[in-house]
């Protein structure tokens, strides 16, 4: 019977890199006996089901024969990584188990491993905040925590319901966080000891990464996304990446001290169970540490519309420049202006 690695998330914990970066190396990860796999068609629609639906089933049990048909001779092993299979974080992953019963069924004729990457809920939820304004919304930190429910986000939840129906032996919890994966290239070499092929030197890298927004620009984003198309939210979006990136070994911080600690116990006792069943330890992440969460001065919501009208200005026709050529091949000079004229907008009230 055939290997399956499914690697099912979560969202928020580098899933995005490793997919690039496999999809990119698909040639030496078969010399290496691992036959890459794309995601299912229509697998978004899929992953937001929220009971089970014969129909995907039988339409997936039949990509995958067809993907293992088409397979180099010999190929016994597969992975497929798509951080979806974890359900739908919009609605608190609530809807994993009728995800996890559907991909038992369709990978009836493999022998699976579960891989699932988890992150502390704090800072999952404080990621996720921060997609939801690069997406175009432009709610508050509050306003969004105010639309979760307490049962959502956890974890033992989520890998119970993969563990009950796969086995419990089936199933890899791997946690994410720079107590962790310390250094660049962790989560890819931690992933390639997963599936137990040895060190990898992968000599493509993708050409697309995902570069966060510093704290201001987000802030920026937040109040200048009702003014804008989503076109235009989008191409607002990249020039904020590339002008106010999110520094290194810097963090996002949206809660308070209390606020975070009060959160977190949300979760301290099944954060502990699911260490001790699939870690082998006490603690499922270190606590957090007390940082003060000083924000630095902003513009405030009405005077969002003339800071926009501003940057536009600053950017002058550079603007139609930078959205035919990639930022990189524009001169110093230019980036530089652009850089210092959006920090000076982004401080600016």
């Amino acid at each position: 019977m055939p290997r399956l690695f499914l690697h099912i998330g979560t969202h928020k914990t580098g899933s995005t890199v490793l997919q690039q970066t496999f999809r990119a190396n698909s040639r030496l990860l078969a010399q290496r006996g691992i036959k890459w796999l794309p995601p299912f068609p229509n697998v978004r629609t899929f992953t937001r089901q929220t009971a089970v639906d014969e129909s995907f089933i039988q339409s997936y049990r039949q990509y995958l024969r067809q993907r293992v048909d088409r397979a180099k001779q010999g190929t016994h092993r597969y992975l497929m990584s798509y951080e979806g299979f974890s359900g739908d974080p919009w609605t608190g992953y609530k809807n994993v188990g009728a995800i996890a019963t559907m991909l038992n069924e369709v990978t009836a004729e493999f022998n699976p491993t579960i891989i699932v990457y988890l992150r502390r809920q704090d800072e999952f939820v404080e990621s996720f905040y921060i997609q939801t304004i690069q997406g175009g919304r432009s709610w508050s930190f509050e306003e969004f925590l105010g639309q979760t429910d307490a049962s959502w986000y956890c974890w033992e939840s989520l890998v119970g319901s993969y563990a009950r129906l796969f086995g419990r032996e089936s199933i890899v919890v791997r946690r994410y966080g720079k107590s962790f994966l310390p250094e660049k290239d962790s989560l890819l070499r931690d992933f390639v000891d997963v599936l137990g092929i040895g060190p990898c030197t992968f000599k493509r890298r993708p050409s697309w990464t995902n570069t966060s927004q510093s704290p201001g620009a987000v802030e920026l984003a937040r109040l200048c996304n009702p003014h804008l198309t989503p076109e235009e939210q989008h191409q607002f979006r990249l020039l904020l990446q590339t002008a106010s990136p999110r520094q290194p070994l810097t963090d996002h911080r949206y809660f308070r001290d209390d606020q975070r600690h009060a959160f977190l116990e949300r979760y301290a006792g099944s954060n502990t169970r699911v260490a001790r069943e699939y870690c082998g330890e006490e603690e499922l992440f270190p606590p957090p540490l007390e940082i003060s969460t000083e924000q630095p001065e902003m513009v405030t919501a009405d005077r969002a519309p003339i800071v926009l009208a501003r940057t536009l200005l600053l950017l002058d026709r550079r603007l139609e420049v930078f959205e035919q050529r990639s930022w990189r091949s524009l001169p110093r000079r230019i980036r530089d202006r652009v850089r210092q004229g959006l920090r000076r907008l982004m401080l600016w009230k």
